[in-house]
């Protein structure tokens, strides 16, 4: 039916997203090697007094931005990072320089010229016109160390006019920093093909309520969604053989869906796109 062609699928790969229907009938998708991880802490200096708000602002010789990250739950052999920023409140120019550093002991609401980290070690840098609502991304060097969490100090070179990029406090999910990381493979649990025949969920991609349904025995079946990190998003039992579940809270991404049949132990998995 032409009428499929370019339309979403499901190739049974885990490690594709944006599965759909070719010219020659088949399923396929485009692999994916990339997890965004959202910070855990963020806030930034003005004047040797922290602030904790919803943008980072940065300002040569006045506003160094701090954001704290940590990807020690990724165990897979990391090719590239990535920070992704995007420009809110207020417009700006010039060089941004990212450094690195080991020194975490600060948060957010007690960040201080005293126990700032030190900026010394430049992993990083973009020069560019900083237009609001748009996205910039700085590749960087050095930042493959999963065994601790780290912090990326955020500073401006001379001649630049100081600009505002949005925090993880800002009310739009899509435009907080983020690190992208590129694996070197993707290689995501393997599923049971018995009980994955058995799981379908629509609509895909999801904006708000998934509605899922299980064709075998449900009564002892369990879902859970996780994120691209392993985090468990969500977890719930079936009491019949269709559930809906309210997604409107979770940012968009790429998701797996679990079914688990706690007799047996089999679990199957899907992708799931939520918008």
């Amino acid at each position: 039916d032409d009428k499929l062609i370019g339309t979403p699928c499901d190739d049974g790969d885990l490690c594709t997203v944006n599965d759909v229907y070719t010219t020659d009938c088949k399923c396929e998708g485009v692999t994916d090697n990339n997890i965004s991880v959202s910070a855990i802490e963020d806030a930034y200096l003005q004047g040797g007094n922290g602030n904790n708000n919803n943008v980072l602002r940065i300002e040569n010789g006045n506003r160094v931005a701090y954001i704290k990250y940590d990807i020690i739950k990724i165990t897979e052999p990391i090719k590239g990072v990535s920070l992704v920023l995007t420009t809110k409140t207020d417009s700006g120019d010039g060089t941004i320089n990212v450094y690195l550093s080991n020194n975490t002991n600060w948060t957010e609401n007690n960040i201080s010229a005293a126990n700032a980290p030190d900026s010394s070690n430049l992993v990083g840098s973009i020069n560019s016109t900083y237009t609001e609502n748009n996205s910039y991304t700085i590749k960087l060097k050095d930042v493959v160390d999963t065994t601790a969490p780290f912090t990326l100090i955020l500073e401006q070179a001379p001649g630049g006019n100081d600009v505002a990029f949005a925090s993880s406090e800002f009310d739009d999910e899509k435009s907080r920093p983020v690190l992208s990381v590129n694996l070197e493979t993707c290689s995501l649990s393997t599923s049971d093909p018995v009980i994955n025949d058995q799981l379908a969920f629509y609509p895909n991609p999801v904006k708000d309520q998934l509605t899922i349904n299980y064709k075998g025995n449900a009564s002892n079946i369990e879902i859970n969604i996780f994120d691209t990190m392993g985090k468990k998003i969500i977890e719930t039992s079936l009491t019949s053989n269709t559930a809906n579940l309210d997604l409107s809270h979770i940012a968009s991404g790429m998701y797996l869906v679990s079914v688990t049949d706690k007799t047996t132990g089999s679990t199957g998995f899907k992708k799931l796109i939520k918008e």
